[in-house]
């Protein structure tokens, strides 16, 4: 007699494994799908948000017999969690911003509608996030070659977040002017100085590579009298055309935000972390000839320090927009 074996029709345990590594991935793919969505919808929320702030403080400006924007946002009864708003009388400007983690969002005066990013989004040209790289994160794409600089940490913390230079040579150096002219242009940038026996130049547009000639351009910096010199005092250069040394004192061992902008005249304003020092009329700056421009210093003019987030701008950015900068601090 011969028995009927039995068929076992069960997994295999092989067969259970791989049911239970594709049950993960699917979990997985499911997990990131809907943290992706949740991001979204959060990003467009906020967006939302500073849009419908930036709408009431464009409306009481409407309703203002002075055409002014409000000072601050307890006349509109605006109760956004987390919403800063910033306001300057010099030039009747505003800046609407809104952080929360890696999400920010900003609207301004020139841009009531809110766009992706801090205060001073529009119309940049260049952007150097000093991120263990010398890449232009902005939409220009012109990428920088690195000269003798070394990784340290940035203004935000960031591990890698900013360059070291060393005051003789180090330099990152990107080869355009990035269409930028005498007028309706912003230079940016965070800076920590150790000394006050330092000087040199944190900007310079215009600049031919390895050379020291006193080439078309502008610049901002610190020093004595000029960049050459021990100092720090917040300064820009026209070069061939003048020296605006300011008396704002640069401090030391600290971060701090620099910003040069020339107006539509051409009229150069200066700020240190966030405020305006000073407007300086007079002889305006050549127009840059030479496609160079230099971070960090050149010829006799280097710098000895720390550089973090550096942008240019083919406008002028206002008061409001870089004490926004400012206070989002850098990326």
């Amino acid at each position: 007699m011969q028995w009927a074996k039995e068929k076992y029709t069960g997994f295999t345990i092989v067969e259970l494994l791989i049911v239970i590594v594709v049950i993960a991935i699917l979990a997985a793919i499911t997990i990131v799908a809907y943290t992706g969505i949740q991001e979204r919808a959060k990003a467009s929320a906020i967006q939302s948000e500073v849009t419908g702030v930036a709408r009431k403080v464009e409306a009481e400006k409407a309703q203002s017999s002075s055409e002014a924007y409000p000072s601050s946002l307890a006349s509109l009864n605006v109760s956004s969690t987390g919403v800063d708003y910033y306001y300057s009388a010099n030039d009747n400007s505003y800046c609407v911003t809104k952080i929360d983690g890696s999400i920010r969002y900003s609207a301004t005066s020139d841009h009531p509608n809110a766009v992706e990013g801090d205060c001073g989004t529009n119309n940049m040209v260049g952007w150097y996030k000093m991120n263990n790289n010398g890449v232009d994160d902005g939409p220009s794409g012109v990428n920088s070659t690195l000269t003798s600089v070394t990784s340290v940490a940035g203004q935000n913390e960031q591990a890698n977040g900013a360059y070291y230079f060393n005051g003789t040579d180090s330099q990152l150096y990107a080869p355009s002017y990035f269409g930028l002219t005498n007028a309706n242009a912003t230079l940016s940038t965070w800076v920590y100085a150790f000394s006050s026996a330092d000087n040199g130049a944190f900007i310079r547009v215009g600049t031919p590579s390895g050379s020291t000639a006193d080439t078309a351009g502008y610049g901002i910096g610190m020093g004595g009298t000029q960049f050459s010199n021990s100092g720090t005092y917040l300064g820009a250069l026209f070069e061939s055309r003048r020296w605006i040394m300011t008396t704002a004192a640069i401090p030391l061992n600290a971060w701090n935000h620099v910003a040069l902008t020339l107006d539509d005249g051409g009229v150069p304003i200066l700020y240190l972390n966030g405020a305006r020092v000073g407007s300086y009329p007079g002889g305006t700056a050549f127009d840059p000839t030479v496609q160079g421009t230099a971070i960090g210093g050149y010829g006799s003019r280097f710098f000895s320090g720390r550089l973090d987030d550096v942008r240019f701008y083919n406008r002028a950015l206002t008061d409001a927009e870089i004490a926004g900068m400012h206070a989002a601090g850098a990326q």
